[in-house]
């Protein structure tokens, strides 16, 4: 008897807990999740682009002198360089300026010597230069101007010899381990680059070192902008180059040569392009030091001022650039006002004035 009752005593108290958990009251739902905070944004000076890494903005910027003859290609690095200079060398043949500040590859080059031109190009980026060799004059003038130099003979642990490639065409440099030896320097200027942004709200820095709060190129106010998808300079009969703009990229893509013009494609494979292509044009005159088969090097005219192009989105502007002193920043500008260029990489042509161009 009593076993029956303790029995139906426990079968009420299942009965009892069942009937309260198949009822129709619910518990308290759940809290939604708290949205995830949007993160930090920082401006990568010489791209005029938002990057989420805090120590970029304060980067200093790190120029690669590098070889363009046939015998230097394929290039090695130059796919991660934020500004790229071409300018006349010796014989009708080009050398390029590659500057690095957002990204510094493990490997760079093939790295050449220095010319007179770097001394008026680096002091507005605030940029050291990296090079191998060059006659005495131009170091001194690099000096003058408050250029940092890097060579192999000063920085030798960051330099190799590719021994699969002919000397002297097979000395490479390492960035990233020569930004240890870098590390002190100033951060960068952006010298003569002003970006297009629509909103620079959430840029924690960097605003005022290029970027400028702007509408589009369709609210330009000043002289019109024309379409131009194709651009050849022809430095000589053994340099050209040649830009033509990729719809599904956004950019102007490459190629270069003599009388044949192949893509611009570096080591990696990578077809080298810009978002935007300023030419230069200047006075070209043959200077004292000369090379070894006697050709004179060429001096470059980058004080005063003359007519420029810039390319980006596939359109084109006649421009004009000025620079007061060989270390005051170049301007470019259109109708008295500063031309805002599409965040990104930048190629700069310091061409010959009454050089041959062709538009297309």
């Amino acid at each position: 008897m009593g076993l029956s009752r303790t029995l139906a005593a426990f079968l009420l108290v299942v009965g009892g807990v069942g009937g309260c958990s198949g009822g129709s009251s619910a518990g308290p739902s759940p809290s939604p999740p708290s949205p995830l905070p949007s993160p930090t944004l920082y401006l990568a000076p010489l791209l005029g682009r938002e990057v989420p890494d805090p120590s970029i903005p304060s980067r200093p910027a790190l120029a690669v002198k590098v070889d363009n003859v046939a015998a230097a290609l394929p290039q090695v690095g130059l796919e991660e360089a934020d500004v790229v200079y071409e300018e006349p060398v010796e014989g009708g043949l080009t050398r390029l300026v590659a500057i690095f500040q957002s990204r510094l590859p493990d490997r760079v080059g093939p790295v050449r010597s220095a010319r007179t031109t770097e001394d008026m190009i680096l002091p507005e980026y605030r940029a050291a230069l990296v090079f191998a060799g060059a006659v005495p004059e131009v170091v001194a003038g690099l000096r003058r101007s408050g250029v940092v130099l890097f060579t192999d003979s000063t920085n030798p642990r960051a330099f190799r010899r590719d021994p699969g490639r002919v000397a002297p065409h097979n000395l490479f440099v390492s960035l990233a381990e020569l930004a240890e030896e870098a590390r002190g320097l100033p951060p960068p200027s952006p010298g003569p680059l002003r970006f297009r942004r629509g909103d620079v709200e959430g840029l924690s820095s960097g605003l005022s070192a290029g970027a400028e709060a702007s509408p589009s190129r369709a609210g330009w106010s000043g002289p019109a902008w024309r379409p131009l998808r194709r651009l050849l300079l022809r430095f000589s009969e053994a340099a050209s180059a040649l830009w033509e703009y990729d719809e599904a990229t956004g950019e102007y893509l490459r190629s270069q040569g003599g009388r044949e013009l192949l893509p611009h494609v570096s080591a990696s494979g990578k077809r080298l392009g810009a978002a935007n292509v300023v030419v230069q044009f200047v006075r070209v005159r043959p200077g004292r030091a000369v090379d070894v088969l006697g050709n004179p090097s060429p001096e470059v005219d980058l004080v005063g001022a003359g007519r420029a192009l810039v390319l980006t989105g596939g359109e084109v502007l006649e421009a004009t650039w000025e620079k007061a002193s060989r270390i005051s920043p170049t301007r470019i500008t259109a109708g008295g006002e500063s031309i805002l260029l599409s965040p990104g990489v930048t190629w700069w042509e310091i061409f010959p004035q009454g050089g041959p161009v062709e538009e297309g």
